[in-house]
């Protein structure tokens, strides 16, 4: 199998109020932003990619402009790359939200859901799903890149998972809004993933 690029591209910045909780909540991006970071975006990633991307709204309006632009195309949105499911915190201020609760999550996060939510190994698994089949599936197709529109938690998973990073190491590192970071895929001879983080946050 071949060698692909994988760029990870997180959205812009949403239109929301400072301090809201939102992560499987539909947001809209800011128009200013969007538009700021839009052509610095672009310039990074090489023509005619392929872009898998969350169904989350903030996700799909980049993709799809950033495949207009690119020559590329559209894979069908996949839920495997949402942000994580705050459940009934979503749509409120963290300011607002019961500190028993806040306080339990900021202590556990890897395991703690919020109520009807779900933890950060919970996201983790199904993130890890997308990766070996699509990946694989771009490398057996022969593609020499492959773009990934997501969030700041599925995207840093795509990135811990490539380093051998345990979950509890999830504050390694942090993804910026509207920023571009890359990984190179290559195969062993057992066709087990070889992967290297070749830039963060450009």
């Amino acid at each position: 199998m071949s060698a692909v690029q994988v760029y990870l591209i997180r959205h812009t910045r949403p239109g929301v109020p400072e301090g809201l909780c939102y992560g499987r909540q539909d947001v809209a991006l800011d128009p200013l932003a969007f538009q700021a970071r839009l052509p610095l975006i672009a310039g990074q990633l090489p023509p005619g990619m392929l872009f898998h991307t969350s169904p989350a709204a903030r996700c799909t309006r980049l993709a799809e402009v950033l495949a207009e632009l690119g020559g590329g195309t559209l894979a069908p949105p996949d839920a495997r790359l949402h942000e994580m499911d705050f459940g009934a915190w979503e749509g409120r201020l963290w300011r607002d939200l019961p500190w028993e609760e806040t306080t339990r999550w900021t202590s556990d996060i890897v395991h703690y859901s919020p109520p009807e939510g779900e933890n950060f190994m919970a996201m983790w698994a199904r993130v890890e799903a997308f990766h070996q089949e699509v990946i694989r599936d771009a490398a057996a197709e022969g593609r020499a890149a492959l773009g990934i529109v997501g969030h700041a938690g599925s995207l840093k998973v795509l990135i811990m998972q490539a380093l051998k990073l345990e979950p509890r190491q999830f504050g390694a590192f942090e993804l910026s809004q509207g920023h571009v970071s890359r990984l190179d895929v290559s195969f062993s001879a057992e066709e087990t993933l070889v992967e290297k983080l070749v830039f963060l946050n450009r």
